[in-house]
C-alpha cells in the first residue's frame, strides 16, 4: 500500500487519463479525503489562472 498525496496524484492524472484506474488497483494506492479536493484544485487553477487547459479538460481530469 502507498499513500500518494496530490503533488503526485495530479500529475499521474494529468499524464495517464482513464488509465491510471487500473494502475491505482494494482499498486494499491491511497490517497487522503482532502488529497481529491486538492487535485480539483490543481486542475481549476490549470484552467481558471492559468489558462493551461481547456475547461473540458480540467472537468474530465
Amino acid at each position: 500500500m502507498l499513500v500518494v498525496d496530490a503533488s503526485v496524484y495530479a500529475p499521474l492524472i494529468a499524464t495517464c487519463g482513464r488509465a491510471l484506474l487500473d494502475t491505482v488497483k494494482q499498486l494499491e494506492l491511497v490517497v487522503l479525503d482532502l488529497t481529491i479536493y486538492e487535485v480539483c484544485n490543481v486542475f481549476w487553477k490549470e484552467h481558471r489562472k492559468l489558462n493551461r487547459i481547456g475547461r473540458e479538460e480540467a472537468v474530465q481530469a
